[in-house]
Formats: structure tokens, sequence, C-alpha cells
């Protein structure tokens, strides 16, 4: 096995920890793996790519990562649903995958597109705000202070791990399992990297 075989088992490991806890109840402890098992995606992938360490933001880097991950394997789905309504042979055809492109970049594509990815994008724009790291730190340990974590999230609250539910759970389950189905098939990693697109980072400030 290589190593990045060796992080997703480790993966597959917290998932199923997770579970455990969430159907005890236990929501802030299930969702403290569940961070962690999103790191170890996002580094899976990471290192799959041979994509540097970013020394000053890894935990951001890695949770980003994942859910990239998540958004690219809605994106595959959608091309895939396109393709077949159109009768465009994207993978065969030069001239179909630009159709699907051109598609893409109209008014009723980049519809299309947003509402298919909108969970992502909203996930992935308080990522990148720190929120997901925030939230990661509030789960393992009780902080007070004008300047602790758990003030950082939302103005005028103390967050602690109580503000973990099940609703949270069942939507970060979400993308970790279509995180998994990401590495099942090269064409869907492919996708990963249009979200370092302009199109998708004026999406996600």
């Amino acid at each position: 096995m290589s190593v990045e075989d060796d992080i997703l088992e480790n993966a597959r490991r917290l998932r199923d920890d997770a579970w455990l806890l969430f159907n005890a109840k236990r929501y802030a402890s299930c969702g403290l793996l569940q961070v962690i098992c999103l790191e170890e995606l996002g580094k899976a992938y990471l290192m799959g790519q041979n994509i540097p360490r970013d020394k000053n933001r890894y935990h951001h880097q890695k949770q980003e990562a994942a859910i990239s991950l998540s958004a690219a394997v809605k994106m595959h789905h959608l091309l895939e649903k396109t393709c077949e309504e159109r009768g465009w042979d994207y993978w065969g055809s030069s001239a179909d995958a630009e159709n699907y492109y051109e598609w893409l970049k109209s008014e009723d594509g980049r519809r299309t597109w947003e509402e298919a990815t909108q969970k992502a994008r909203l996930w992935l724009r308080i990522t990148r705000h720190g929120v997901l790291e925030k939230l990661r730190l509030v789960a393992a340990y009780i902080d007070d202070g004008p300047h602790a974590t758990g003030r950082q999230i939302e103005e005028g609250m103390l967050n602690t791990y109580k503000a973990f539910d099940e609703k949270w759970a069942r939507e970060a389950f979400e993308f970790i399992d279509v995180g998994f189905e990401c590495f099942e098939d090269e064409r869907v990693i492919g996708h990963v990297e249009l979200y370092g697109t302009t199109l998708w980072k004026t999406t996600v400030q």
C-alpha cells in the first residue's frame, strides 16, 4: 500500500468511529473526528497531486482540499447528467467537451452549476475563513476570555462543544462520503482543479 492508501484507510477508521459517536448522540466528539477525517481526505489529495504543504496554514489547506473533493464529485455528476441529456461525448470528443464548457459559461449553465454546488460553496467559504478550524478546536477544548476561539465564530457569542448538533454532523458525513467517492475515479479528481479557477474563487470569498 502507498502512503496515500494508508491515509485513506485512516480516514475510513475516523469516519467509522465518528458514526459510533453519532449514534450515541455524542455530536461534538463526532464532529471532532469528522474534521480530522476531512483533513485526512484533503491530505491524501494534496500528496497524490504533489501539492506543496503550506506550513503556515496546513490545517486550512487540508480542509479546503477536502471540501473541494466533494464539490468535484457534484461537478462530475452535473457533467455526466448534462452530456447525457444533450447527447455530448465529453470524454471522446474535444468538440463536445468544448460544447459543455460553453454551456457552463452560459446563464443557464452558471445557474445550474451554482445550484449543484451550493452547499459545497458555503462550506468552502466558511472553511477559507477559518471557521472549520475553529470548530475543531471548540470541539476539543473549553476556553474563555475575550480572545477565546469560541468567541471568534459568531460575534457576541461564546461557542463551545454544544454548538455541534445532529444536523451539523449529518452534513459533515455527506462531505466525507462524497470525498471518498472522489478517489474512486481519476476523472473526478481532475475536476478539483476547476475550483482553482477565477470562476470558482469569485463564488467563495
